[in-house]
């Protein structure tokens, strides 16, 4: 694992979860959101319970949490974005395609939504 990791520091899953909310929290505070939408493409399996435990945390700061997947092929997830205000992206390791990550980001742009920032799932 050092190898892999560069001898970077390692953080448990909880911490890493509880290092998330955090930056999301602080980011929807900056910005007066109330709402956050967390969104990738392949959010299911460990990323759902992920972004769920991560929708726990901000539920506990009076943030409201939609979790969205497969905006881009999905027109009844994309609809539900009519209102978003911001976004994180949750994306899958190993699972989500580059290309992907761009599309959201361009649609993200076209629709004025603010990207607040970006979680990757192992």
């Amino acid at each position: 694992m050092k190898l892999r990791y560069h001898n970077s520091r390692q953080f448990t899953t909880e911490e890493a979860i509880t290092l998330a909310s955090t930056a999301v929290k602080m980011a929807a505070k900056k910005r007066t959101l109330k709402e956050v939408y967390l969104l990738g493409c392949n959010v299911t399996g460990d990323t759902l319970q992920k972004c769920e435990q991560i929708s726990k945390n901000l539920h506990e700061e009076s943030i409201c949490v939609q979790i969205l997947s497969n905006v881009l092929y999905d027109a009844e997830a994309m609809e539900k974005l009519e209102n978003a205000k911001g976004i994180v992206l949750v994306e899958t390791a190993g699972s989500t395609m580059y290309e992907e990550v761009v599309k959201e980001l361009q649609l993200m742009s076209r629709q004025n939504i603010c990207v607040l920032g970006g979680i990757l799932v192992e």
